[in-house]
């Protein structure tokens, strides 16, 4: 009577891992990995760009990509929710583009001439993550969400301007395109806040061990840079591998 009242079987995330033939024995509900992570941004916003304090243009849109690599852990709090941490190195890709229109005249003749100006940015930051998922109807498929805490470390940035027209015109050189080489952009913020919606899948690879598989969004809450309005909307893609620690 006793053994039938105080033992029971808990499937902590869904797999049924049998490490004794006989009843009771302990499922794990902690576990360690690392992911890798892929992502696609969409860049939003309004701010300005100079060459040695001059006003430049303003660019508005941009297409971006991340890389990210991550020490993951999770803990199964029960059957069908786990909390989940990690910290992690990401690199941040972003291009922008903007073209610009400028009245002039020879004296004699009144025509326009057309500028593109180009950034290619790159960012280095540690990225903090915290949050939970829940198993959807106790299927290997969860939602969750979590907080991602993002640090920066560095940047680079490569400003171009290009002559678009007339086709007479150019630079001191010769040429119609020249490096700008005392862009300034604002500071970027040092610390930033973005919440994460994300749909995920675990699948068992052998007794103690499971790959996880997350597409995710990324909503901006904060501007990139300090005083001015650039947002970064990402679209994820992430794969890890999670081992048991009991």
């Amino acid at each position: 009577m006793i053994f039938f009242i105080f033992t029971f079987e808990l499937f902590s995330q869904g797999f049924d891992w049998q490490y004794s033939p006989r009843l009771p024995y302990t499922i794990p509900t902690k576990f360690i990995g690392l992911s890798v992570n892929y992502g696609i941004i969409e860049n939003r916003g309004n701010f300005g760009f100079m060459e040695d304090f001059i006003e430049c243009c303003n660019y508005q849109a941009g297409q971006g990509k991340s890389q990210e690599i991550s020490l993951n852990g999770e803990y199964w709090f029960k059957g069908d929710l786990a909390y989940i941490a990690s910290i992690g190195f990401v690199s941040v890709k972003s291009d922008f583009s903007t073209t610009i229109t400028v009245p002039r005249s020879d004296g004699k003749n009144d025509y326009f001439s057309v500028y593109k100006y180009t950034l290619d940015e790159s960012r280095n930051k540690l990225i903090l993550k915290f949050g939970a998922k829940y198993r959807i109807l106790n299927s290997h498929f969860s939602v969750g969400a979590s907080g991602n805490f993002q640090l920066y470390l560095s940047n680079t940035a490569t400003h171009k301007e290009k002559i678009l027209a007339p086709n007479s015109e150019t630079f001191i050189d010769g040429t119609n395109e020249r490096i700008i080489q005392n862009g300034i952009l604002s500071n970027f913020n040092k610390l930033l806040f973005s919440p994460e919606l994300f749909l995920n899948y675990d699948l068992s690879v052998i007794r103690g061990y499971y790959t996880s598989l997350k597409v995710g969004v990324d909503f901006p809450v904060f501007s990139v840079i300090e005083k001015e309005d650039w947002r970064e909307w990402k679209f994820t893609l992430n794969i890890g591998l999670l081992k048991s620690i009991y």
